[in-house]
């Protein structure tokens, strides 16, 4: 069913409910509402809002005192939130899913009234600077996200996990690192079972929703199916959006960012691992370029960023732009009795050319091209989620509804922001993908 244009009218904050951490006295602030901003990222470890009320004294404290002093709000309490879209799509954080609040920053401050944001992050970004990781992990990289995020000692949630498998084992000793810290360089070395190939791409990303916790390779978040179809285009009335789309853009706009001296300088298309083998003092080179690997990707768009032959360098010493040192680590964490330690005791951790390389190319590929939009509040989009846009090419014909083939397609959420407040409701999606050309259908 069609989305259209006056959705964005104002929706509703039902319930932003804070609970005093001395009293555990209930205050509810919904109706002091002034806005209201949820942020989701696939390069932010938890999800995030600010949330700014007007607070007349009249928020059910007793003697008709302000909320941030009579409860009062110092930091650390938890927050109950519930807000709903014009499409009926509620997104409710209460009990296992409650917010905390993690700052209090005074925007006003008059005699009989004030103006207060609160900034409300999960459980576990609080509890991620109390928590340190120091016993030895032996296992798939998968199996060690699932026990950081599960486990009583470490962040212990109670809210769904979706790990994509990976292959392999990896034995890691964390050395006392917080568990963000280890898990995001986990991710670096992640291979999917299911949408990757060890040698020929690789890397993963961490992050939080509305919906749990997330640990997902780049190649499965570029081949999942679309969630929506977005047009943007100057028609209006009945042709405003076309057959085959679900909403029309607010706001539109797009942003290359294949700036080739700041790809070339991090190494996203050529570059090059030297390794050098402390048990037989080996020394090996690997050049791996991603255009090796073009057609073993799972791409959104159809192609990767063609570069000029020019710059190509085909000189003995190989095509790279950044070169970097790995010291390989052998037999140092195989598992086992002492025999089969003994058997694996030149065995290499982890093969940092196989696998290490792929992840960093492929991360910087990824983006190679933003799209911002703007649309009508829709709260059952997640960072994470594939989104079809389209938009006319470029033409002095305002009623011009030729698709841009180069622009157009699948794009992931990168980064999502609701807002909320008394005039309108709003989603803004930052998508992005690693690949040009417009390559399926809308519909």
């Amino acid at each position: 069913m069609p989305i259209y244009v006056n959705s964005s009218t104002p929706a509703l904050v039902e319930s932003a409910m804070v609970i005093s951490n001395s009293t555990q006295k209930e205050v509810e602030l919904a109706y002091g509402t002034y806005n209201l901003k949820y942020y989701e990222s696939i390069l932010q470890d938890t999800v995030q809002a600010s949330f700014t009320f007007i607070d007349a004294g009249t928020m059910g404290t007793d003697g008709g005192k302000g909320a941030v002093d009579e409860v009062p709000i110092t930091g650390s309490e938890v927050f109950h939130l519930k807000f709903s879209d014009n499409q009926g799509n509620t997104l409710k954080f209460e009990g296992d899913n409650s917010l905390y609040v993690n700052d209090v920053t005074p925007l006003l401050d008059e005699t009989t009234k004030s103006l207060t944001q609160l900034h409300l992050v999960s459980k576990e970004y609080i509890l991620n600077e109390k928590v340190r990781i120091n016993s030895r992990m032996d296992g798939s990289i998968s199996q060690h996200i699932e026990t950081i995020l599960t486990e009583e000692k470490y962040l212990n949630t109670k809210k769904d996990v979706h790990v994509e498998e990976t292959v392999g084992e990896i034995n890691e000793n964390p050395k006392n690192k917080k568990p963000f810290y280890i898990m995001n360089e986990l991710s670096k070395r992640g291979v999917s079972a299911t949408n990757q190939e060890e040698g020929k791409s690789a890397g993963y990303f961490l992050y939080e929703t509305f919906e749990g916790f997330n640990f997902k390779s780049i190649d499965g978040l570029l081949n999942q199916d679309k969630k929506l179809s977005v047009i943007f285009n100057e028609s209006t009335g009945q042709d405003a959006i076309p057959t085959g789309y679900d909403v029309k853009a607010v706001q539109y706009s797009r942003n290359n960012l294949n700036n080739v001296q700041k790809k070339l300088a991090i190494g996203a298309y050529t570059s090059r691992v030297l390794t050098f083998n402390p048990f037989n003092f080996e020394f090996n080179v690997g050049n791996p370029s991603a255009f090796m690997f073009e057609n073993d990707y799972k791409m959104a768009g159809d192609r990767l960023p063609v570069l000029n032959e020019e710059f190509n360098n085909d000189k003995a010493k190989g095509d790279f732009s950044v070169t970097s040192l790995q010291i390989l680590g052998v037999g140092g964490m195989q598992i086992g009795d002492t025999e089969t330690q003994l058997t694996k005791s030149k065995n290499i951790d982890f093969n940092v050319q196989q696998i290490l390389n792929q992840s960093f190319m492929r991360y910087n590929n990824l983006f190679a091209s933003q799209v911002t939009i703007t649309i009508p509040g829709d709260f059952s989009l997640h960072a994470g989620d594939a989104i079809f846009v389209d938009a006319p090419t470029v033409d002095v014909d305002v009623k011009n509804d030729d698709l841009n083939r180069e622009s157009g397609g699948l794009y992931i959420i990168a980064d999502l922001a609701h807002y909320l407040d008394s005039t309108a409701t709003f989603t803004k999606l930052n998508l992005v993908r690693d690949s040009f050309g417009r390559k399926g259908n809308h519909s």
